[in-house]
């Protein structure tokens, strides 16, 4: 094992919430650079202290979005938020559908060895339907 227990599942957490507070940082950092304000005129414009915009600037104050959403205001830029799915997110994803899938196909064959011979006739929509699984 390295510095880093890298295998349990809090590192993981604790990597992702570390790295949105650099990008939050890094965010602040480049439409300050493109405003051309100060640190100082941006603290006046927020009503917090220089020290708190230089903290936020080097990612050691965990801001809430509304404050980055202000700060990035003030600076003349909009704060666009998106989300990406990890190769594991996303295959974890597609068990789960192949797993409901499969789940389908025994409920109907189960359907069709089971009943009588008018329940041989359900289709698999109305199979689904009838579970009240939206397909």
């Amino acid at each position: 094992m390295g510095i880093f227990d890298t295998e349990n599942a809090g590192y993981a957490v604790a990597y992702a919430e570390e790295a949105a507070m650099v990008d939050a940082s890094e965010l602040i950092a480049n439409a300050l650079e493109r405003s051309a304000m100060t640190k100082s005129e941006l603290a006046r414009a927020l009503n917090v202290s220089k020290s708190e915009v230089t903290a936020r600037l080097a990612g050691e104050r965990n801001i809430t979005v509304r404050s980055l959403a202000k700060t990035l205001h003030v600076l003349g830029a909009k704060l666009e938020l998106r989300s990406t799915f990890s190769v594991q997110s996303q295959q974890a994803a597609r068990g789960r559908i192949v797993q409901m899938e499969q789940y389908r196909a025994r409920q109907v064959q189960r359907a069709h060895q089971t009943a009588p011979a008018q329940a041989k006739k359900l289709t698999e929509k109305r199979l689904i339907s009838a579970m009240g699984v939206a397909k």
